[in-house]
C-alpha cells in the first residue's frame, strides 16, 4: 500500500458532499453529540487535579457516563477518593454534606453496585436519619440554617438521588421515607404551581419566586419517590403529551392490610399514611401506594415547566445545572417532547453551539463554575438518567468518523436490537467477528448499517487479540471503494491498539473522504492512548462560521488534514516499531511530510 498524493484533489467531489452535509443539517446529529461529549470529557480529565469533595466525584460520574473504562485507572482513582471518607466503619460527614454524599453514592452504585454495596449502605445510613419529619433535607445536620425552616428543594432532590442509587444497589429504604417526601412536595409549591429554592421564604437564588431549576427538580423528586413506592403504577404521559395519568393497580389474588390515609385536604394535598401515630403504624403492614395527590402535584409542576420551557434557562445563574436536571425529568417522565418541542435535540444543539474550543462550558461565572458546568452538560448529552432507566439513550463509544452509526439519535446501548427505523429486531444468534468482516466485502450478506452495529458490539465486548488476528481482512477493507467500509475498517484498526497498524490510519488521513480522514485521527488517538492528542479539534470545521462558503470550508478541511498528517507523521516516526524502520512506508511518509512544509 502506498500514499496516493493526489487523493485529495481526486476526491474533491466527495469532500464537497461532506461540506454540504454541514450546511443542510438542521440539528446536531449523533456524530456531533459524540464529538461534544468527547471534548467535554477531555476537559474534565484535564481539571481533575483542581477539584475536591463532591465536585471531584461529580467529575468521575461524568467521565463514567461518557464511556470511561469501569476498571481503568481513572475510575480506580475515583473509588479511592470516595473511600477516603469512611472512618471507623461509618461514612463521615463530608465537606459538601448531602450534595457530596449523594454524588458519592451515585458514583459507587453506577460503577459497581454489587462490589460497593457495603459502602453504599453506609452512605444511605448517613442520609436517611437526616430527613426532617416533614419530609425534607437541608444543609447542616447539627446547626439547622434558620432560613431553611421549611426545607430545601435542591438538597432534598440530591438526597433522593442518593437514596434512589442505593435502591438500585439492592439497599432497602423504608417506603415511609418516600411518602414523607411526597407529602412535603405536595405542600410546598408556590401558588403558581412552581417551586422555589427555600419554600415559604423570600430568600435563596430565586428570592422565593418559582424557578425552572427548582420546579424541574421537584418533578424529578416526586417521580423518584413514586418510582420507589410502586414502580408498576408510576404515572405515564397520556397521548396528548400534556397530562400525567396514574396507572390502575394490577389485580392481585390476595389483599394486604394498608394503613389508613387521612381525608384529602381541600388544597389538593396528597393522601398519605398517618405518620404521627408511630405505634399504630407499626401494627399495620405498610403497603406502598402512590397517592393521587402526588400525581396532581407532579402534573401542576410539569405544566408550569411546559409553559416556560426554553433551550436556555434565563431565570437562574445555574444554566448548566438546568440541562442536567431537565434530562433527568424528561427521562423519568419518559417524554420526548415538552410543549410540543423536542427538548433533548433542541438543547443538544444549543450546547454544541456554546461549547468552548477546549471542550468546556462556562455558564455560571463563579470560580468553580466551568468545571461543574462541563460535567452537567456532559451528563445531559450522554442522557445519564436514560441509561439508568434503560430508556431512549445514545451510546458514548468514542465516535467512528465523528460517529459510525450516525443515522439518528437515541440509539440504545444494544445496537443489535434496533433496526434503521428504530424498531426492535427479533433476537438472533450473533455473527462471528470473522463473518462480520467478511460481510463488509459482500453487499448481499447484510446491510452496511446492520453490519456496522454488530461489528461495534463484537469489538467492544470481544477479545482484542481476536481482532488483531483479523488484520489481513481489515487491511483489505481499507482499500474498499465505499468510504463507509473504509471508515469502519479504520475504526476497528484503532481498537486493536496495535502500533504496527498505525500506518494504515496515517494513510487514512490522506483519504479523499473527510469522514475517513476524521476517523483516522480518532483511531490514532486510541492507538496512542491520547484522547485529545495534540489538542487537534475533532471537527475540521470547528470555529468556521455557519454561513461560510464551500471554498472556505474546503480550505479549513485541507488545513486540518495537513496539520493532522504532520503531527501524526512525526509521532509515528518517533514511535514506530523497530522492525518497520527504514521501509518503503517510512520513505513515502518522510516525502509527504516534506511536501507539507
Amino acid at each position: 500500500m502506498r500514499f496516493a498524493f493526489d487523493r485529495w484533489l481526486a476526491g474533491l467531489l466527495g469532500m464537497c458532499f461532506f461540506v454540504s452535509h454541514f450546511d443542510s443539517a438542521n440539528a446536531a446529529d449523533k456524530a456531533q453529540i459524540q464529538q461534544s461529549i468527547l471534548k467535554g470529557a477531555a476537559y474534565i480529565k484535564s481539571t481533575l487535579d483542581k477539584r475536591h469533595g463532591g465536585h471531584k466525584t461529580l467529575a468521575y460520574i461524568s467521565l463514567l457516563k461518557a464511556g470511561e473504562d469501569h476498571a481503568g485507572p481513572l475510575m480506580n482513582e475515583g473509588v479511592k477518593h470516595v473511600m477516603s471518607k469512611f472512618k471507623d466503619g461509618a461514612y463521615a460527614r463530608p465537606q459538601e454534606h448531602l450534595y457530596e454524599a449523594a454524588t458519592d453514592i451515585m458514583f459507587l452504585a453506577d460503577l459497581d453496585s454489587e462490589k460497593y454495596k457495603p459502602e453504599i449502605q453506609l452512605i444511605a445510613n448517613y442520609i436517611v436519619p437526616l430527613q426532617n419529619e416533614q419530609g425534607w433535607w437541608t444543609y447542616d445536620p447539627v446547626q439547622r440554617d434558620p432560613i431553611c425552616v421549611n426545607g430545601d428543594v435542591s438538597i432534598t432532590h440530591y438526597a433522593c438521588l442518593g437514596l434512589w442509587a442505593a435502591t438500585r444497589a439492592g439497599i432497602e429504604i423504608d417506603p415511609q421515607v418516600w411518602m414523607r417526601v411526597l407529602k412535603w412536595q405536595a405542600s410546598c409549591n408556590n401558588p403558581d404551581g412552581g417551586y422555589t429554592y427555600w419554600p415559604g421564604t423570600s430568600y435563596g437564588v430565586s428570592n422565593g419566586q418559582s424557578s425552572l431549576n427548582m420546579t424541574v427538580n421537584s418533578v424529578g423528586t416526586m417521580y423518584i419517590a413514586m418510582l420507589n413506592l410502586d414502580p408498576k403504577r408510576v404515572p405515564k404521559m397520556d397521548k396528548s403529551g400534556k397530562e400525567l395519568k396514574l396507572d390502575k393497580p394490577e389485580k392481585s389474588g390476595k389483599s394486604e392490610p394498608v394503613a389508613a390515609a387521612p381525608p384529602k385536604k381541600e388544597t389538593g394535598a396528597l393522601e398519605a399514611v398517618n405518620l404521627d401515630n408511630e405505634e399504630a403504624a407499626a401494627k399495620v403492614k405498610f403497603v406502598a401506594r402512590i397517592p393521587e395527590g402526588s400525581v396532581a402535584s407532579a402534573n401542576t409542576a410539569f405544566r408550569w415547566v411546559s409553559t416556560r420551557f426554553d433551550t436556555v434557562n434565563r431565570d437562574s445563574t445555574g444554566k448548566a445545572y438546568y440541562y442536567y436536571s431537565l434530562e433527568r425529568m424528561g427521562a423519568l417522565i419518559n417524554v420526548q417532547k415538552i410543549a410540543d418541542r423536542d427538548w433533548y435535540n433542541e438543547c443538544a444543539d444549543e450546547l454544541i453551539g456554546s461549547q468552548n474550543a477546549n471542550g468546556s462550558w462556562e455558564m455560571t461565572g463563579v470560580p468553580w463554575g466551568v468545571e461543574n458546568d462541563t460535567c452537567f452538560c456532559v451528563l445531559f448529552l450522554t442522557r445519564s438518567t436514560g441509561k439508568i432507566l434503560k430508556r431512549t439513550q445514545i451510546t458514548v463509544e468514542p465516535p467512528v468518523g465523528g460517529g459510525l452509526l450516525s443515522g439518528g439519535r437515541g440509539l440504545p446501548d444494544d445496537l443489535k436490537e434496533v433496526d434503521a427505523n428504530g424498531n426492535v429486531r427479533k433476537k438472533k444468534e450473533a455473527s462471528s467477528l470473522n463473518d462480520l468482516l467478511a460481510s463488509l466485502q459482500d453487499p448481499n450478506a447484510m446491510n452496511l448499517e446492520e453490519t456496522q452495529a454488530e461489528l461495534v458490539q463484537q469489538i467492544q465486548l470481544g477479545d482484542k487479540q481476536e481482532l488483531i488476528g483479523q488484520k489481513d481482512k481489515l487491511l483489505m477493507l481499507v482499500e474498499q471503494p465505499d468510504p463507509e467500509i473504509r471508515r469502519t475498517a479504520i475504526w476497528a484498526i484503532g481498537r486493536t491498539g496495535d502500533l504496527s497498524l498505525a500506518r494504515f490510519a496515517i494513510l487514512g488521513l490522506d483519504d479523499p473522504n473527510a469522514g475517513v480522514m476524521m476517523e483516522s485521527h480518532m483511531a490514532l488517538c486510541w492507538t496512542a492512548r491520547k484522547p485529545n492528542a495534540f489538542k487537534l479539534p475533532l471537527d475540521p470545521l470547528e470555529g468556521i462560521a455557519a454561513d461560510a462558503g464551500p471554498d472556505q470550508k474546503s480550505a479549513a478541511i485541507e488545513s486540518w488534514r495537513r496539520q493532522a498528517l504532520r503531527l501524526w507523521g512525526e509521532w509515528y516516526l518517533r514511535n514506530r516499531p523497530y522492525a518497520e524502520r527504514g521501509d518503503e512506508f517510512e520513505t513515502n511518509l518522510r516525502n509527504r511530510l516534506l511536501q507539507l512544509k
